[in-house]
Order: structure tokens, then C-alpha cells, then sequence
């Protein structure tokens, strides 16, 4: 049953809004975090929807805020969905973490050997725990300082250390905006798990610029390279998507031929 809860495809990323009908009766009770969420559909508890509402919003917390500071750095971020399975491949691959928790092979659902329902939604809102979500944040955020113009023409100091995090900060900072908007009402335990994330981010920013990049994360192998490599992987596989869209016709003659939108005037 529980592997069978999930946004309808395209359905988290979007932009679009409720009606503020169905936002005032979803009021402290998810909001816009259920909408397409299907979990009506199986009688789950109220306290294990409430896992699903968590877990569901970390996830798009933790995406949006990927996306914002990935898109500082001028890197594009793939479109996901949630689901269970996604939520934790997308976000294991994206943050550099190894893959330590098990998903059932040609499933949905996050488990672990011989786990109920309860525990698998345990563990997954223990997954994106705002220590857990902060945590693969920071650690994106930080990768890019080494990529940064502001290291490449000052170096290694607290001073260009600040000036990195008020840049990423910023970007931080457009992630959650447009986490919150698009999340919607949600219940006060869950919307309390979002500030306590944003506040660790800041704070463990506040670190970065004291203390610097832990050298465990920076070394051969360790999570920045993984970051990295992913982003390598996942700009190829853009760039293979983009190519196959915007594939380039010839003519009889050799010539490239250039498509045009009969919707676009070619007047001036």
C-alpha cells in the first residue's frame, strides 16, 4: 500500500497554484503539500499521512534549494518527482551520498528488511530530517567554493570565504522562497521542521566561514568529488535531451534548415 504513494508525474516541481478554495479547506492539514499526493486513497493514519506531508515537503525543500544554488553556478538542475524511490536516488546521487538506505527492487517504497509500513515511513521522514536535509544542502553549497571566481582571485581566507557565502547564501535563501510558495499551508510540526532546516543551513554557513571546508569532504573520493561527478553526469545527459529536441534538419542541398513557428511573426 505505501508503495503506491506518490505525486503524479510533473506534479512537484511545477509552479502552479490551488485554488484558494482548496487551500483554506486544506488548512492545517497539508495544504498545497498534498495536493496530487495521493494518500486519501488508503486509509493511512493521521499520523503516518503526516510523514508522508513531511517528507514529501523536505524533499521538495531540499530540490528547490538544489536547484537555486545549482543554477548560481550555472549548472541546470533535472526535473524530479517524489516518490519514494526517486526521492532518495535523486537525492543520494545529487548530494554525494553513498546509498545507505535499501530499496525494494521494483519499488516505490523506501524499506528495509522485514520493515512495516510505519517503519519504512519513519525512515523516511528521518531521511529528510531538517539535520539530515541541512546537511546535503551545505554540502552542495560549499562544493562550489573551490569553482568560485571569488577563490579563484583571493584564495583560501575567511574574508573570500564570506564573500562566497553571501553569494550562495542569497541562493539559499531564493530556494526556500520558492519552496514556501510552493508548498503552501502546511501543519505547524511540519512547517516548524523547514525553519529549523534553513536555520541550520545558515549556521553551518556561519561555520564554513570560521572553520573552512572539513578536508574529509574535499579529499580524493570524498563527497565533493561525488557532487561533482554527478553534476558532470547530469549536464551530459541534459545536454543529450536538448540535442535530441532541437534536432537540426538539411535540406536537398546540403543547407541547414531552420524551423519556424508559424505562432511567431517574422516581420519586424
Amino acid at each position: 500500500m505505501v508503495e503506491k504513494i506518490q505525486l503524479v508525474p510533473g506534479s512537484v516541481t511545477n509552479h502552479g497554484k490551488a485554488s484558494g478554495k482548496g487551500r483554506n479547506a486544506d488548512k492545517g492539514s497539508g495544504g498545497a503539500a498534498l495536493q496530487n499526493l495521493n494518500v486519501d486513497e488508503f486509509g493511512l493514519s493521521g499520523d503516518a499521512k503526516n510523514k508522508v506531508i513531511w517528507a514529501r515537503s523536505q524533499f521538495e525543500l531540499n530540490y528547490q534549494v538544489l536547484r537555486s544554488v545549482n543554477s548560481a553556478n550555472g549548472f541546470e538542475t533535472s526535473r524530479e518527482t517524489f516518490s519514494f524511490r526517486s526521492a532518495y536516488e535523486f537525492m543520494q546521487r545529487a548530494s554525494g551520498e553513498e546509498a545507505t538506505v535499501p530499496v525494494r527492487e521494483g519499488s516505490d517504497t523506501p524499506a528495509t528488511e522485514e520493515t512495516g509500513e510505519e517503519d519504512q515511513l519513519t525512515a523516511l521522514q528521518e531521511y529528510f530530517s531538517p539535520e539530515n536535509t541541512a546537511r546535503r544542502i551545505l554540502d552542495v553549497a560549499t562544493s562550489f567554493f573551490s569553482l568560485s571566481e571569488v577563490f579563484k582571485a583571493e584564495g583560501e581566507s575567511e574574508a573570500s570565504r564570506q564573500k562566497f557565502a553571501d553569494f550562495i547564501g542569497g541562493a539559499i535563501s531564493e530556494g526556500f522562497r520558492q519552496a514556501r510558495a510552493i508548498l503552501g499551508e502546511l501543519p505547524e510540526d511540519v512547517k516548524a521542521g523547514i525553519d529549523k532546516t534553513n536555520s541550520l543551513v545558515f549556521a553551518g554557513l556561519d561555520d564554513f566561514v570560521k572553520n573552512g571546508i572539513d578536508p574529509e569532504k574535499a579529499r580524493s573520493g570524498g563527497v565533493f568529488e561525488k557532487i561533482a561527478a554527478y553534476r558532470r553526469e547530469s549536464a551530459a545527459q541534459l545536454a543529450r535531451s536538448l540535442k535530441q529536441t532541437n534536432a537540426v534538419a538539411y535540406n536537398a542541398n546540403g543547407e541547414i534548415q531552420t524551423p519556424v513557428d508559424p505562432k511567431v511573426s517574422t516581420k519586424g
